[in-house]
């Protein structure tokens, strides 16, 4: 059991570091399903054009749960929302092909906070 919670922790960690209008939120990854497509240079996820332009705040959910038991974590970035995308569907399916658990993101833009500083000056609440 420890060795899950470790990675539950180790889950959450990579959501914080995965520096819309709306919000998106993973697909649902299952052992041995491919990794997404992603084009750098595109600005693409499975497809789906992101801006890979504009830094602006994004404020991130990342859920994980392990046997039944979630824990949910929000955080602040700031980053592309391409950048935010690619990092948070990589970890997904990273977790995924552990095969121990699901882990889930969601994100929405924070307009409030118009530098990286006021952005990330809220991970320190």
């Amino acid at each position: 059991m420890k060795k899950f919670f470790a990675f539950a922790v180790m889950a959450l960690a990579i959501g914080f570091f995965a520096s819309c209008s709306g919000s998106s939120s993973s697909a649902s990854y299952k052992p041995g399903d491919p990794a997404p497509q992603i084009d750098y240079t595109a600005g693409t996820v499975n497809g789906i054009a992101y801006d890979n332009k504009t830094d602006k705040c994004w404020k991130q959910t990342v859920t994980v749960t392990v046997y039944g038991q979630s824990a949910s974590d929000v955080s602040y970035t700031w980053n592309t929302e391409f950048a935010v995308k690619a990092a948070g569907e990589m970890a997904a399916y990273a977790s995924a092909q552990m095969g121990v658990g699901t882990y889930t993101f969601s994100y929405v833009e924070a307009p409030q906070y118009k530098d990286s500083e006021s952005c990330l000056a809220n991970n320190d609440k």
